[in-house]
């Protein structure tokens, strides 16, 4: 479960377009919004995942007009189009789905995170608010929703570096269809590329990013069938963002960002906006579904813990989800390879079999196996904080010192890997399984 609050202030000011207000010239609106985001996750294994966010909105407005000259006008000269008000409720929902993708990038330690989903028309829309004003009719301008099921689309990247971690992201939300007012969204992009460090902090990291966000026009079908952009509509921002993150427990995180755009856009109208303040909150909840096969005819068995064959160094350095001491894990004199595997996890399977013929064949090699039977284990809570999924596999050089860590990465990669370091004659491949 992730709880996040985002609020900032928005001035926004445009010019009066009704014949039947000659003596207004100016709209100025002053804004003051809050975003609360709460989105559920469950993963589904250490590759796949789901969520359902639920976003809420707060706008609270102050408006207030000028005339031809800039002199004030009375508030309620013109509260058709504005007015003093707070507006509320839930926008529109999202459900995405998530998946972990084996590093494309090599030798770089890169992991790659895919997100589709779409969007549910659960907020309130109204018909065409220009149309309205032109006829002196109340109107609303603030949507929360666009009235229709739009695609949502992202990736997001983070490579490991010794001190720091390079991560960036870009996601979409697409409005292809109109609604059954006539109006068609914005089209929404984002993305973001930036670093963060612990600077040696067990607890803490901090974020440097900069991102950019875009929205297109939103549009409007008119009487005779046209299609006409929405007036004072479409944005383009380039936004800086700094932040902290603090892991309160195994099971708990929070962090703070801070946002400042210093360039904005808006076609037809000007925006300012100071910043962004959020703060957000992240709690794992784990849960279990036990089943035996008497239990359940049709459930499906896992394949058998790893065991180990032939000559080789290879032992359980760890299992059911204990930790260990890692001073303690390298063998003195030995290339020592930690394989961090769950049952669950079919790559680690084919992992396992690579390693055990290693170990048979280089007598230089010892392998450490660590069982790693969920994510609120205590093992993966000590030394896989942070990790986006399994297969993990450490490599340590003669001396124990760690060389490469690999992060839910294919059997292909850890064998490259393998090779590169300990300079086999012959080359240890994955070994082949019938699909």
């Amino acid at each position: 479960m992730n709880v996040d609050i985002t609020t900032t202030a928005v001035h926004a000011e445009h010019e009066a377009h009704y014949v039947f207000e000659p003596d207004i010239g100016y709209h100025i609106i002053d804004m003051r919004l809050l975003d609360l985001n709460l989105t559920a996750q469950y993963q589904l294994n250490s590759w796949v995942g789901v969520e359902l966010v639920a976003p809420y909105r707060l706008v609270e407005v102050d408006a207030s007009f000028l005339g031809n000259d800039m002199e004030p006008i009375s508030d309620s000269a013109s509260d058709i189009h504005h007015r003093d008000e707070v507006i509320q409720g839930f926008a529109d929902l999202q459900f995405v789905g998530t998946a972990q993708i084996p590093s494309l990038v090599e030798p770089l330690n890169t992991h790659l995170s895919l997100q589709v989903g779409f969007s549910i028309p659960t907020a309130q829309t109204q018909p065409n608010p220009f149309t309205l004003g032109e006829v002196g009719l109340r109107h609303q301008h603030i949507f929360f929703g666009t009235g229709t099921y739009d695609p949502i689309g992202g990736l997001a990247f983070r490579t490991i570096f010794p001190d720091f971690d390079l991560i960036g992201w870009t996601r979409t939300k697409a409005s292809l269809t109109e609604n059954k007012h006539g109006y068609q969204g914005p089209t929404i992009s984002s993305g973001a590329l930036g670093i963060k460090t612990g600077f040696g902090l067990e607890k803490w990291s901090f974020i440097l990013q900069q991102e950019v966000q875009h929205e297109t026009p939103a549009k409007w079908k008119q009487a005779d069938g046209s299609i006409e952009n929405a007036r004072n509509s479409g944005k383009t921002d380039l936004i800086a963002t700094a932040g902290v993150f603090w892991s309160i427990s195994d099971t708990m995180n929070a962090y703070a960002l801070a946002k400042v755009p210093y360039w904005t856009q808006v076609e037809g109208g000007q925006m300012d906006i100071p910043g962004y303040a959020s703060i957000g909150f992240q709690w794992e909840v784990p849960i279990a579904f036990s089943q035996t096969q008497e239990e359940s005819p049709h459930s499906h068995s896992h394949k058998p813990a790893p065991t180990s064959k032939g000559s080789g160094d290879i032992q359980d350095l760890a299992t059911g989800g204990a930790s260990f001491d890692f001073s303690k894990a390298a063998v003195p004199g030995k290339w020592t390879v930690i394989d961090f595997w769950a049952d669950w996890c079919e790559p680690c399977h084919i992992i396992d079999e690579l390693l055990q013929e290693v170990a048979n064949h280089d007598k230089n090699v010892a392998i450490r196996r660590v069982e790693v039977p969920d994510f609120d284990a205590p093992v993966f809570q000590e030394h896989l904080k942070g990790v986006p999924g399994l297969p993990v596999v450490w490599i340590l050089d003669e001396n124990g010192k760690i060389v490469e860590k690999l992060e839910g990465v294919s059997p292909e990669v850890v064998a490259e890997k393998l090779n590169g370091f300990l300079q086999c004659d012959s080359p240890h491949s994955p070994p082949e399984h019938e699909h």
